[in-house]
Order: structure tokens, then C-alpha cells, then sequence
């Protein structure tokens, strides 16, 4: 059979040219990948170098959060200084999560680009949204925390509830406040009907990378 290749946001994978004639007992096998949308938390007191991170970031930007104070902790300020903005950015295409790490370690490089003498005066937080979750992506290891690869850990942050989303114990601070719900919902809403047309491309079964 013919390979053809799916582009998605930098990311491909190739999968067997298939007909709508293929029968339920020749899908068998088939595997769906699990897919997410990426969001990216810029964190800076310096708006007009975070304005320069987020046009650098790998994809194009679809939806941006209200810039927000970040007020309810003042774990970065040694490192960052006072008066920390943090916003949030969804970017255009669809993540396969076995790609996670590699998303995380990707936006890594990149704020390494702006560290002076050790410090980080922007810092990027890497993550996805699914239909249930928001997920935060880390280099630090967590109770709650799960294992992906290379030395990333996924953090589930946020839960989809009725009309929003429901926070955990050790959910950042501001995004338990739910300011950041509106941007997520609409993030879910595009979420959805990408997920949609991509299934619709592949006929209904999308094997993994």
C-alpha cells in the first residue's frame, strides 16, 4: 500500500493509504494517537520580551489569553523580579502526545535563548488541552506528577467541569482564580473541531506515529 505522509504543526508521521472500502476486520490493529492542542503560559516582567517569545514560538498563535498580574506567589521573583505579567497562547495545529516530551524540550531550547548569567528573565510553560484536561509539562518530578520521557513529567492542572474547569490542591495559584477559563473554553471549542476535521480526513481511523 502507499504511505502518505500527515503534516501536523511540524510533527509527521506516515500512515497506510487506506479505502472506504477497508472492512471493520482489515482496521483491526489500528490505533488511534492520541491527540492535544498546544498551549504555551508566558511568564515575564518585561512585556515587550514576552510579546518577542511568542512570536518566536514553533506554530502560529490562534487564541491569546488577557495578560493577568501574577500576584498569588512570589516564587519566581528572585530570579525574574517584581511586577510578573503571565498570559497564556493556544497555537495552531494538533499535538500527538507521544510527542509531548519533545514539545516541552522543543520550547526549552527556546527560552534558553533569553537565560542571562543563569536567570530566566521569561519563562515558557509548555502544555496541552483534550477535551477533559489541561496538562502542564515539567522538568521537576511531583506526587501528582506522571512520567512521560527525557526527563519530562506530565502535571494534570485543571479538570473540565460543567461551564469551566475545576482545579486540584496543587494547582498553580492564578489558575485556580479561573481567569484563564474563557481562553480555555474557547481553545476546547477550536480543539474540537480540528479534532473533528482530522478524523474526517483519515476516515475514521488514524493509526499512531
Amino acid at each position: 500500500m502507499k504511505e502518505r505522509p500527515i503534516q501536523n504543526h511540524g510533527y509527521a508521521w506516515t500512515r497506510q493509504a487506506k479505502s472506504l472500502e477497508d472492512t471493520k476486520e482489515n482496521r483491526e490493529g489500528e490505533v488511534n494517537e492520541p491527540l492535544g492542542k498546544r498551549i504555551v503560559g508566558i511568564l515575564t516582567a518585561d512585556p515587550a520580551l514576552g510579546q518577542n517569545a511568542e512570536a518566536r514560538l514553533p506554530g502560529s498563535v490562534e487564541r491569546r489569553s488577557p495578560e493577568y498580574p501574577f500576584t498569588q506567589t512570589r516564587y519566581y521573583e528572585a530570579e525574574m523580579g517584581s511586577n510578573l505579567r503571565r498570559w497564556f497562547v493556544s497555537l495552531s495545529g494538533l499535538l500527538p502526545l507521544s510527542q509531548a516530551a519533545v514539545w516541552k524540550q522543543e520550547l526549552q531550547a527556546l527560552e534558553e535563548r533569553w537565560r542571562v548569567e543563569g536567570r530566566r528573565p521569561v519563562n515558557l510553560d509548555a502544555g496541552y488541552l483534550d477535551l477533559h484536561r489541561v496538562v502542564l509539562l515539567s522538568h521537576k518530578a511531583g506526587a501528582q506528577k506522571l512520567y512521560l520521557s527525557g526527563g519530562v513529567w506530565a502535571d494534570l492542572v485543571l479538570q473540565k467541569s460543567r461551564g469551566g474547569y475545576t482545579p486540584f490542591p496543587w494547582t498553580f495559584p492564578d489558575l485556580k482564580t479561573g481567569q484563564y477559563n474563557d481562553f480555555l473554553l474557547g481553545v476546547r471549542a477550536d480543539y474540537k473541531r480540528q479534532l473533528r476535521e482530522f478524523h474526517a480526513e483519515c476516515n475514521g481511523f488514524c493509526p499512531a506515529p
